[in-house]
């Protein structure tokens, strides 16, 4: 069923690790295009989810055909496993830097990345240890959760070691997604102030009726 659906950077949390979007082979014309540029050190399988930090938010999914679908035969994805998880780890926490989750939002994150087919819990122990204003995360950690990174990182120290580096490895995506993602939070919060104000308005106005 066609329905429109608007994504909101604040209130998805899906946004912290993925695209809410996906460009594929779409060409872009538009005067802003060059807002959308991201830094060239951007490994292909994350480029989507970068440059989303980028977009203007809200976003409106219109269900409209636009063009062929398609299967992917083969993929030029790398099958280095540190560049993807380091990849992770910058998205969560740039995300979680500047955004301020409710509790019951935060605690559904850490359900739905243990859930997953491959756990991906072990995100946002490295987004704590990277950043100081992602420590409250840990807050939210269960037993298992604590178990499974321990044990993970002393099973692959080399790819733990790699990941907590990735700042260093990537500086200037990390200055980028710190720096567009605090925008982003600012736009939503400037946002938000605008429509209480219009809401304030209306019931002045109706109270005057």
């Amino acid at each position: 069923k066609n329905f429109l659906k608007v994504f909101d950077l604040l209130s998805d949390s899906k946004g912290s690790l993925q695209a809410l979007h996906s460009n594929g082979a779409m060409i872009v014309r538009s005067q802003f295009a060059k807002r959308y540029i991201i830094p060239s050190e951007t490994p292909f399988a994350a480029i989507e989810a970068i440059r989303e930090r980028t977009f203007p938010f809200p976003l409106l999914f219109i269900p409209q055909v636009c063009a062929n679908f398609a299967i992917t035969q083969t993929t030029s994805r790398s099958k280095n496993r540190a560049a993807w998880a380091q990849m992770q780890t910058l998205m969560i926490t740039s995300f979680f830097k500047h955004t301020r989750m409710e509790a019951e939002v935060v605690k559904q994150f850490w359900s739905e990345m243990r859930t997953k087919t491959a756990r991906s819990t072990n995100g946002l122990f490295f987004a704590a240890l990277l950043c100081s204003e992602c420590r409250n995360l840990l807050r939210y950690a269960t037993l298992s959760d604590w178990l499974f990174f321990i044990g993970s990182s002393l099973k692959r120290p080399l790819l733990t070691l790699k990941v907590l580096q990735s700042v260093k490895t990537y500086p200037q995506l990390w200055d980028f997604l710190d720096r567009h993602t605090a925008a982003r939070v600012e736009e939503a919060r400037q946002n938000f102030e605008a429509l209480q104000v219009e809401n304030t308005k209306v019931l002045i106005n109706l109270n005057d009726l």
